[in-house]
């Protein structure tokens, strides 16, 4: 309804005809359409990136809605995520944010920029918590079967006693 708007401002038209007010926007026009071609061309060019960039954003989210963190068992006792599922998930995330800051630095996001600036926070969240997610996930896999030897518990009983308390924590 906006580029309406913006098409009967041009055109000189205050206020709607008929029943069918869209379809009737150039009824009774005195002046020749090609008078009206560059500012109607770049109403439409406009109209078309916005609709390009909704579209982008809609794909964006649909393609979230398979998308799972979905932790496989290690060892009987603990859970990690799984590698192929870690690349999954970071191979849309560094499209998605790309794809959004190309979109949030578009000249055509204005109208929709709250909710790209939105969904920006939600891929940056979602990347730095999968970040510290796998950093804490290597940490603990290195150090999980160290503190499971009983030689290295006799060796070092308080450090045991730390990760064992962090572990059932965790």
């Amino acid at each position: 309804m906006r580029h309406i708007e913006e098409i009967r401002k041009v055109i000189g038209i205050n206020t709607y005809t008929g029943e069918h007010e869209n379809m009737k926007i150039f009824d009774n026009l005195d002046a020749p359409m090609d008078s009206y071609r560059d500012a109607l061309e770049n109403i439409a060019d406009t109209a078309s990136k916005e609709y390009s960039n909704l579209n982008t954003m809609k794909k964006m989210k649909d393609e979230w809605i398979p998308l799972e963190f979905t932790p496989k068992d290690w060892k009987g006792f603990s859970f990690i995520l799984d590698g192929e599922a870690v690349e999954i998930l970071q191979q849309a995330l560094d499209d998605h944010l790309i794809k959004t800051q190309t979109m949030k630095g578009s000249p055509f996001a204005r109208f929709q920029y709250d909710e790209i600036v939105e969904w920006e926070d939600q891929l940056i969240a979602t990347q730095d918590g999968l970040e510290v997610w796998l950093k804490v996930q290597t940490a603990w896999m290195a150090l999980e079967p160290v503190f499971s030897s009983d030689d290295i518990m006799k060796q070092m009983p308080k450090e045991g006693a730390k990760f064992k308390e962090v572990d059932a924590v965790w």
